[in-house]
């Protein structure tokens, strides 16, 4: 039997070779923001909330350590050229605006 203690030689050697360890800001947590009011529907495990429903989900986010979310926006109305992508005034560029402005220490995705 063969101990390999040269990889436990010293504290770099050792830091090098230890198990990886994940933290929470090493997450992004997706957030799916749909069009209305007061929404917090459930869907395949996960919710879609409305802008005015956003900050309960956004200061548990915060509080928990993750440091980025992925934004999923859904709009009531979706075209063939996907319009509301770059619509000034689109759900998805609401929820950042207001993400931006209330948890400016939050990393937004969009999707």
């Amino acid at each position: 039997m063969q101990r390999f203690r040269r990889l436990r030689k010293n504290e770099v050697i050792r830091g090098m070779m230890q198990e990886t360890r994940l933290h929470p800001k090493d997450f992004i947590y997706p957030i799916f923001v749909a069009e209305g009011e007061n929404l917090e529907n459930p869907v395949a495990g996960v919710f879609q909330y409305s802008l005015d429903r956003l900050d309960g989900i956004l200061k548990k986010v915060r509080e928990s350590g993750v440091s980025g979310i992925l934004l999923f926006g859904i709009p009531v109305h979706k075209d063939e050229v996907g319009s509301q992508a770059y619509a000034p005034d689109g759900i998805t560029q609401r929820a950042v605006r207001k993400i931006k402005k209330d948890y400016p220490e939050l990393y937004c995705i969009v999707d």
